[in-house]
């Protein structure tokens, strides 16, 4: 899809969710990252055991504790 404007022309593509939780991740934007994965599970009790959820806590566990330089 493009969108344009009066200054730029920008191209929209879609991303999986997977991606999208990448692409947060990738930019420290944690909390973020956890959100957009629980948002794509409609129960709580879904919550404790799908694999992006899980996967995604996983991933920000490893990234704040390199974040203290151990």
């Amino acid at each position: 899809m493009l969108i344009n404007t009066k200054d730029s022309i920008y191209l929209l593509e879609s991303l999986s969710i997977n991606q999208q939780i990448d692409q947060l991740l990738d930019t420290y934007r944690l909390q973020e990252a956890l959100t957009l994965a629980e948002s794509n599970c409609s129960s709580i009790e879904q919550r404790r055991t799908n694999s992006l959820i899980l996967s995604t806590k996983k991933r920000i566990g490893l990234i704040e504790f390199n974040a203290l330089n151990v």
